[in-house]
């Protein structure tokens, strides 16, 4: 008899655990430009312990000791569930365009998701499922991800939010799109005019 597949897990086996921000960086740092690294597949990680991704594939200056403009490797699988900040996470980072709509978000700050993708220009990724139900600013967000198109519908968007949708990304203008793709829709003209997709 042939011998049967393997039913497939649903989440990365997990050879290491990555337990803060910092550890984070030097362990991408290691096995994205070290000869050998102690810290196996990046798909693999476990960072579930890793509470702050602020600017960690950022290219803003100094930011990382990798080269996070070309970055793009599946960290689809990654627990982000102790994660309360998104900010500027893939900033400038120009290749990434990863399937992130397994990531668990709903622990980010208020203000967690400031900048998140923002020049971020190849990003079209999966982010359809994110809960940022609590989130009172979504400010530049999006800015300059010029290829991104996904549908937000599922998006439950505080009534009290401010910084949400303005223009600068092509398929997300104002008038077409940014109201109507809210679960939710905004409550004042300053909700409008925050400039999540602002250039």
């Amino acid at each position: 008899m042939p011998t049967p597949m393997p039913v497939p897990s649903e989440s990365p086996t997990t050879d290491t655990i990555v337990s803060g921000r910092e550890e984070l960086l030097a362990a991408l740092a290691s096995t994205l430009y070290g000869p050998t690294s102690p810290y196996g597949p990046i798909e693999t990680w476990d960072i579930s312990r890793v509470d702050n991704l602020y600017r960690v594939f950022s290219t803003q200056e100094g930011t990382t000791s990798f080269d996070a403009a070309n970055f793009d490797e599946d960290i689809s699988g990654w627990d982000t569930s102790s994660v309360t900040s998104f900010v500027e996470t893939f900033s400038g980072a120009q290749t990434i365009n990863q399937n992130l709509a397994g990531w668990d978000v709903s622990n980010a700050d208020p203000g967690g998701f400031v900048g998140t993708f923002a020049g971020a220009n190849s990003f079209n990724g999966d982010v359809s499922t994110w809960d940022i139900s609590g989130a009172t600013s979504l400010e530049r967000m999006f800015q300059g991800a010029a290829f991104f198109d996904r549908d937000l519908s599922n998006w439950d968007v505080r009534p009290n939010s401010t910084s949400l949708f303005l223009d600068g990304t092509p398929k997300y203008q104002m008038q077409k799109a940014c109201v109507i793709c809210l679960k939710r829709p905004p409550n004042s003209t300053k909700t409008l005019l925050g400039g999540m997709f602002k250039k």
